[in-house]
């Protein structure tokens, strides 16, 4: 995307892949990329307000839980642009913005992992603007590595 540092630019290795990359991963929405999966992506976003929830205490908000679950999560999450999408899954996965969730979508301590809620921060000026929340169960996030993977691996 132009953003490379020299010494991390691994778009040298493959110039058809680095082209690949820059066409589905960009301003466009996240449903026209090859590696979507329809019906799958929840995404709400949550303002600061007075300040953002503690997620490592509290896990996810009863209320985010709650609006995740409507039709305007699936379709937030279908018409997240490519860039954002990934964007929440790279900072939620390299920062521990993972949060673990149960079988109806809430965190529930000892109950078994089903689902997931990638968590990463908004911000403007170096301050906090609000959560981006990203969720997906367990399978349907699998089945989405496989297609990531095999998507890599074609346009390699």
């Amino acid at each position: 995307m132009g953003h490379a540092v020299g010494h991390l630019n691994d778009g040298v290795l493959s110039s058809r892949l680095a082209a690949a990359m820059r066409k589905n991963i960009g301003n466009h929405p996240i449903s026209q990329a090859p590696f979507y999966q329809p019906d799958v992506w929840r995404y709400h976003y949550l303002p600061k307000g007075t300040g953002p929830p503690d997620l490592s205490q509290g896990g996810l908000p009863a209320e985010v839980g709650a609006a995740l679950e409507l039709p305007a999560g699936l379709i937030a999450g279908a018409a997240l642009t490519a860039a954002l999408f990934c964007k929440i899954l790279r900072n939620g996965l390299a920062h521990g913005g993972v949060l673990y969730l149960d079988e109806h979508g809430r965190s529930t301590p000892g109950a078994p992992v089903r689902a997931f809620c990638f968590v990463s921060t908004k911000e403007k000026d170096r301050r906090i603007e609000g959560l981006h929340l990203l969720r997906a169960g367990m399978k349907n996030y699998r089945t989405f590595l496989q297609l990531w993977a095999k998507w890599l691996q074609d346009e390699r």
